[in-house]
C-alpha cells in the first residue's frame, strides 16, 4: 500500500512540473530553461513508463508460469485420484466375475443377487470416474475429439440395447420414429453415445411406469436434431433452465447421485460439437429432451468465421 501511495505522489509531482513548464514556455515565449526542464521531465517519464512496462511484463510471465504450474498440479491430482480409485474397483470387478461364474465355488441364488448388485455398483463407480475426468478435461479444453461422419441411428440403437435393463425395470419401452433411414453427422462417436445414453437415462427418470419413450432424429439445412419425448412428471421452468447447468452444492438439482454431472458433461460435449442441448415441457405431462448439432463440421466452422461465404 505504501509503495502505491508513493507512486501516486510521484506521478502527481511529474504532472505538476510538466504542466508548470508548459505554462512557463507559453508565458515567456519558449525560453531555454523551461524547454530543458520539460525535456528532462519528458525523458524521465518515458524511462519511468518503460520501467513500469517491464515490471508488468515480468508479472504477466510469472502469472503464466504459476497458472501453468497450478494446472499441472490439478491434472496430476485428478489423474492420481482417478487411478487410485479405478485400479481397486477394477480388481473388485474381476473378483466379482470369479464369484459370479462360480469359479471358486458354488453360490446360492441369494448370493448371486447380491453379487449382481455389487457388480452394478462397481461398474457405476467406473462410469462416474470416467465422467468426472472427462468433465475436468473438457473444462480445461484438453479433450481431443475424433470427428468423423457417423450414422446417429446406429448409435441410438446401441444406446437402446445398453439401457434396456433400466427400461425393463421401470416397465418402459422405446419407440424410434424413424423419419429417415440415415442421420449422418460429423461427431465423436464415443462422446455422442455418452450424451444419448445420459439423455435416455434422464428420460427414464421422468417417465411414468408403463409408458413409451418416443425418440426422433431428423436433419434439415445442415442441422441434426435429436429429441426424446417422455410422459410423466412435468418439469417446471426452473428445472428446464438448470437441467444441464453445472453442479452447485447450495442448490443440488437431482436426487440421483452423479445424475447432474452426467448432464453437465453432455452439455460440454454438445458445445464442443458447436451444438446446443436443452429441455422443454408442456407443464402438464410431457417433457422433451433435445440437442441440435451441425451435420458437417467444416461448414459449421465456415459459417462461424465467414457467414457470407457459407
Amino acid at each position: 500500500m505504501g509503495m502505491k501511495i508513493m507512486g501516486i505522489i510521484k506521478g502527481l509531482i511529474f504532472v505538476i512540473v510538466y504542466f508548470s513548464s508548459l505554462s512557463i514556455i507559453y508565458m515567456t515565449e519558449y525560453n531555454t530553461p523551461a524547454l530543458l526542464c520539460i525535456l528532462c521531465v519528458s525523458l524521465y517519464l518515458m524511462m519511468h513508463l518503460g520501467h513500469v512496462k517491464k515490471q508488468l511484463k515480468n508479472k504477466v510471465q510469472l502469472n503464466k508460469k504459476l497458472q501453468k504450474k497450478l494446472i499441472n498440479h490439478n491434472n496430476y491430482f485428478a489423474e492420481v485420484l482417478v487411478h487410485d480409485i479405478k485400479v481397486p474397483t477394477i480388481a473388485q470387478l474381476r473378483a466379482i466375475e470369479l464369484l459370479k461364474h462360480e469359479t471358486v465355488g458354488a453360490i446360492n441364488p441369494e448370493q448371486k443377487e447380491l453379487i449382481n448388485q455389487l457388480e452394478h455398483s462397481c461398474k457405476y463407480t467406473l462410469d462416474m470416474l470416467s465422467m468426472v475426468l472427462a468433465t475436468y478435461k473438457l473444462e480445461l479444453e484438453q479433450h481431443n475429439f475424433n470427428f468423423k461422419q457417423t450414422n446417429l441411428t446406429d448409435i441410438l440403437l446401441e444406446s437402446f440395447a445398453e439401457t434396456s435393463h433400466l427400461a425393463q425395470a421401470k416397465n418402459v419401452s422405446f419407440a424410434y420414429m424413424a423419419t429417415q433411414k440415415n442421420a449422418l453427422a460429423d461427431v465423436d462417436e464415443t462422446q455422442i453415445k455418452k450424451v444419448i445414453i445420459n439423455m435416455i437415462e434422464t428420460a427414464l427418470m421422468y417417465s411414468e411406469s408403463g409408458t413409451k419413450i418416443l425418440v426422433n432424429i431428423f436433419t434439415k439445412e445442415n442441422s441434426l436434431k435429436f429429441s426424446i419425448i417422455t410422459r410423466g412428471r412435468a418439469l417446471n421452468n426452473e428445472e428446464c433452465r438448470t437441467m444441464f447447468a453445472d453442479y452447485t452444492l447450495d442448490n443440488p438439482k437431482y436426487t440421483a447421485v452423479g445424475h447432474d454431472i452426467g448432464l453437465y458433461l453432455s452439455r460440454k460435449i454438445i458445445e464442443a460439437h458447436n451444438g446446443h442441448i436443452y429441455v422443454s415441457s408442456d407443464g402438464i405431462i410431457t417433457n422433451t429432451f433435445s440437442f441440435v448439432i451441425p451435420q458437417y463440421r467444416e461448414t459449421a466452422i465456415l459459417e462461424t468465421i465467414c457467414p457470407v461465404l457459407a
